[in-house]
């Protein structure tokens, strides 16, 4: 086909442009457009026209080269525009529509490798996110062990200890008397009775806890009788025992002899009597014991009342003990104190 002169002026040499199996919809300067077959804008010498201000419009071609470097398979319609001085032709030149908009095609482009930077910087981020998820484990973990042991500490079961039943009727004047069942007491290895009445009363102290109720004070004299265990005794170390509460445990119990003196009775209080302080029930109780001891004949009528201290070099029954002790009638006022409090 013979080329127009609009069409004449806009050969010149340039770079070939390669589109095989297409035609090419040229524009002149009065914006007419006619399709040709790459071969009508060959020059005689083969080589391609200069397609300055001119579209190229490519229909479903493969294989497309523009200049030296691109390269792409047309897959539906692509447009390509010319620049002029590195601007895009404004459309109010004799251009359309097309002539301003991106081309848009389907290709594959080359997947691009990841710098040594760019790696260092993904294995940071799986590093982290890997110590975040071991920490949030361990705060579920802790989470978990912190429930538990709340529900264990709420669930806990009871003490063992019960209050025995009143019904019992185990009372020494107003005060309630424990025997050795109540408390769970433990069968002694062996024992020895004394026969006939006992002269000899000594007040001791636990050195120990305070207690004024059934379940605190069971306990300590339960751990009594196994502390006695410890040191090689047959069964816990006293007769009786009084506590806060006015209420009396029964240890050996009457006409048993104590560890430490034989043909005596042990009357201990429960508790630190060098800072703890007696009161009305504890002080009446030991008066009911010592006159159920006489009313039984365990004690003699003439019986004595000593201090722990008297007979040991000891700080039992503690000095608050001692100043209530020594206003009792039958306190030995004659035997010597070993340990002055």
């Amino acid at each position: 086909m013979p080329h127009s002169s609009s069409e004449q002026s806009l050969v010149t040499n340039c770079h070939p442009v390669l589109m095989g199996n297409s035609d090419i919809l040229v524009k002149d300067e009065f914006g007419q457009s006619n399709p040709l077959e790459v071969s009508d804008y060959t020059s005689r010498n083969g080589e391609l026209v200069n397609l300055e201000n001119a579209c190229v419009n490519i229909d479903n071609s493969s294989d497309v080269i523009i200049g030296p470097v691109t390269q792409f398979n047309v897959n539906g319609n692509v447009t390509i525009y010319q620049n002029e001085n590195g601007q895009q032709r404004p459309a109010d030149e004799g251009g359309t529509d097309t002539d301003t908009r991106e081309s848009s095609y389907d290709a594959k482009l080359p997947r691009t490798e990841k710098t040594e930077e760019q790696e260092h910087i993904d294995v940071n981020k799986r590093k982290t996110l890997i110590k975040a998820f071991l920490w949030l484990l361990l705060a579920l973990f802790l989470l978990l062990m912190g429930t538990i042991i709340v529900i264990f500490v709420l669930n806990k079961p009871e003490d063992k200890y019960v209050q025995p039943s009143i019904a019992q009727n185990n009372h020494i004047g107003s005060h309630q008397l424990f025997v050795r069942s109540d408390w769970g007491a433990r069968p002694p290895k062996h024992y020895t009775n004394i026969t006939g009445p006992v002269h000899m009363v000594i007040i001791k102290h636990t050195a120990g806890g305070y207690c004024d109720n059934f379940v605190a004070c069971s306990k300590i004299v339960s751990d009594l009788q196994s502390l006695s265990a410890t040191n090689g005794w047959p069964d816990i170390y006293c007769n009786f025992l009084i506590s806060g509460d006015g209420n009396i445990f029964e240890g050996r119990g009457w006409g048993v002899q104590p560890q430490e003196r034989n043909n005596t009775v042990d009357i201990v209080f429960i508790g630190n009597y060098v800072i703890d302080e007696m009161n009305s029930l504890m002080i009446d109780a030991a008066k009911a014991l010592l006159k159920d001891g006489v009313e039984k004949k365990y004690l003699d009528d003439d019986y004595i009342v000593v201090c722990h201290n008297q007979t040991k070099n000891t700080m039992s029954p503690g000095q608050n003990v001692v100043k209530e002790v020594q206003k009792w009638d039958h306190f030995d006022r004659n035997l010597h104190f070993k340990h002055q409090l």
